[in-house]
C-alpha cells in the first residue's frame, strides 16, 4: 500500500471546547496529508461546540459528526470507532493542536515500515502559549508483542496518551475497551501494545499539548480522579493473566498514580482526609519490593519505602527539597 493511499481516520472528542475547537480543526484541515476522515464526536456539549462542528461539516465532506449525551471522552471515542471507516487510527484532544506536517510523515513512516503502532513527542504549552516542556523520544523501532509491550509499559521512551500516536485499526477489532474518566489513555495502550507486532518511535514533535492550569488537575473532583487507580488495577489483572513478566509494571503505575493524585493534592492543600486514606490504601496494598527493583533499581526505592511508611512526612520532605534545590 502507497502511504498516500491509505485512509487515517482523526477522532476528536469535543465537550464544551468552543474557546479552542477552531483552533483544533483547522490544524487538522490544514494538514499536507489528504486523505483523512475527521470524526468530530460532541459529547453533549452545553456551548457552541456542536454549532461549530455542524459549520466545519458543512465545508469539508471529509468531516463527519457524532452527537450525543454526555458519557465522557472513552465512551465518545468507543462511539466514533464504530463508524470510523480508516485504515489507520488517531486521536486528537480538542483544546490541542498538530503541526501541518504531522500525519504525511508519520503515515509515510507506519506504511513503508509496515508497523502497527508509531508514536512521536509533544510540547506542551500553558494557557499563554509558553512552552513548559518538550518531549522529545529517540528513534526506536521495537519487534515482538513482548518487546512493542515492554516499551510501553516502561514509560522510558513512551508515553501513556493516545494522541501522540498513529494505529492500525486492525488492533482494535474485538478490543472490549473499557470506560474510565482518568488513565483511560494508559489502560487502552496496554491492550493495545500488547497485540502490537511492530513499533517505533520517532524523533520529530508535532503534537501541542494544551495544559490548562485551572482545569483538570485543579478543580475539585478529585475524588472522581481515583479512577486512574481503578484504570491501573485493571491493567494489573491483564498483564498477570497475559503477560506475567511484565506485571511489575503494571505494580508500578498504581504506585505511581498513588502517589503523584497524593503529592497533587498535597501541594493544593486540600481538606479531603479520607481521600488521603484512600490513596494510601491502594499503595500500601499493592507495594512491592521486587517490583520497584525491577523497574527502578535501588536508587530510587527509599522515596518510595518513605512513602509507604508515611505519606505525610514524604509529601513534607519532597516540598522542602523543592523549596532548597538551586534552579
Amino acid at each position: 500500500m502507497n502511504h498516500e493511499n491509505a485512509k487515517l481516520s482523526v477522532i476528536v472528542p469535543i465537550y464544551n471546547a468552543e474557546e479552542f475547537l477552531n483552533r483544533c480543526i483547522n490544524s487538522i484541515l490544514q494538514q499536507i496529508y489528504q486523505n483523512l476522515e475527521i470524526i468530530l464526536v460532541n459529547d453533549g456539549s452545553t456551548d457552541n461546540s456542536l454549532k461549530i462542528c455542524q459549520m466545519y461539516k458543512s465545508k469539508d465532506n471529509r468531516i463527519v459528526v457524532i452527537n450525543k449525551n454526555n458519557a465522557g471522552v472513552s465512551a465518545a471515542r468507543k462511539d466514533a470507532l464504530q463508524v470510523a471507516t480508516g485504515d489507520f487510527i488517531t486521536f486528537v484532544d480538542s483544546d490541542d493542536y498538530i503541526d501541518s506536517n504531522m500525519y504525511k510523515n508519520l503515515m509515510r513512516t507506519m506504511v513503508e515500515g509496515d508497523f502497527d503502532i508509531v508514536e512521536s513527542g509533544y510540547t506542551l504549552v500553558d494557557e499563554n502559549e509558553e512552552v513548559i516542556c518538550v518531549r522529545r523520544l529517540v528513534d526506536e523501532q521495537r519487534v515482538g508483542k513482548d518487546n512493542c509491550l515492554e516499551g510501553y509499559l516502561s514509560n522510558k521512551n513512551s508515553d501513556t496518551f493516545l494522541w501522540n500516536k498513529i494505529y492500525r485499526k486492525d488492533l482494535f477489532k474485538g478490543l472490549v475497551l473499557p470506560e474510565y474518566r482518568y488513565s483511560e489513555d494508559y489502560l487502552w495502550n496496554v491492550l493495545l501494545f500488547s497485540r502490537c507486532h511492530k513499533s517505533i518511535t520517532v524523533n520529530s514533535v508535532y503534537y501541542t499539548y494544551y495544559k490548562n492550569m485551572s482545569g483538570t488537575c485543579n478543580n475539585n473532583n478529585y475524588w472522581a480522579k481515583t479512577d486512574g487507580i481503578l484504570a491501573g488495577v485493571e491493567s494489573l489483572t491483564y498483564l498477570e493473566k497475559n503477560f506475567p513478566q511484565f506485571s511489575y509494571w503494571g505494580v508500578m503505575y498504581i504506585l505511581d498514580y498513588a502517589k503523584f493524585l497524593y503529592m497533587v493534592e498535597y501541594e493544593l492543600q486540600v481538606d479531603e482526609r479520607c481521600l488521603y486514606k484512600e490513596l494510601n490504601r491502594y499503595y500500601r496494598r499493592y507495594f512491592d519490593i521486587n517490583a520497584i527493583l525491577k523497574s527502578s533499581g535501588k536508587r530510587k526505592i527509599a522515596g518510595y519505602l518513605l512513602f509507604f511508611l508515611s505519606p505525610q512526612i514524604y509529601a513534607y520532605s519532597n516540598r522542602l527539597y523543592h523549596q532548597i534545590k538551586p534552579d
